[in-house]
C-alpha cells in the first residue's frame, strides 16, 4: 500500500459508503424490489456492485498491477453493456469515485507527500476507467457477435 495516502486509506470506509451509495442513486430503484445489496440472489447486480467496489477501491489504493483489478472490472462491464447504456453512462462511477475521494478529503491538511500521493490515487483512478473502457467495449462487441449469430441461426445461414 502507498503510504503517501494513510488519510485517504483511514478514510476508506467512508469513501467506499459514499460511492456505493452514488451508484445505487445512478442506478435508481432495483428491479428486485427492496433486497439488500449483499443478497447474492435477491438483488444479483447490487450484489456485484457491492462486491467489486471495494476491490478496486482498494486496488486503486494499493500498488498492485491493473491485472488484479481485471476481473472485477470485466463482471461490472458486463452487466453494464448488457444494460445498453452508453460507455459514458455505464462507467460514470469511476471518475465519480475521484470526486468523492475529493470530498472526504476536503478541508484536512494535506503534508507534500499525501497530496502528491491524492495525485497518484487519481492517477490510478484513471488508468482503472481506461481498462474499464477497453473491458466494455468488448464486452459490447461480444453481445454484437452474439446477435449476429443469432440472425445467421434464424434464418438458417449458420456462422460461417
Amino acid at each position: 500500500m502507498m503510504t503517501a495516502t494513510g488519510a485517504t486509506k483511514r478514510a476508506r470506509a467512508d469513501i467506499l459508503t459514499k460511492w456505493r451509495q452514488s451508484i445505487d442513486a445512478e442506478r435508481g430503484p432495483s428491479p428486485f424490489g427492496a433486497a439488500p445489496a449483499t443478497s447474492r440472489f435477491a438483488n444479483p447486480t447490487g450484489h456485484l456492485f457491492e462486491q467489486t467496489t471495494e476491490l478496486l477501491l482498494d486496488w486503486a489504493l494499493s500498488d498492485a498491477d491493473v491485472s488484479e483489478a481485471h476481473m472485477a472490472l470485466e463482471d461490472i462491464c458486463r452487466v453494464r453493456a448488457v444494460q445498453g447504456l452508453s460507455p459514458a453512462q455505464a462507467l460514470r462511477f469511476i471518475p465519480d469515485l475521484k470526486a468523492i475521494v475529493r470530498s472526504v478529503r476536503e478541508g484536512t491538511q494535506q503534508s507534500e507527500a499525501e497530496h502528491a500521493g491524492l495525485e497518484q490515487l487519481e492517477c490510478r483512478i484513471d488508468m482503472l476507467l481506461l481498462q474499464a473502457f477497453d473491458e466494455y467495449a468488448l464486452q459490447r462487441e461480444r453481445i454484437a457477435e452474439i446477435r449476429i449469430d443469432e440472425i445467421r441461426r434464424l434464418y438458417g445461414r449458420g456462422a460461417q
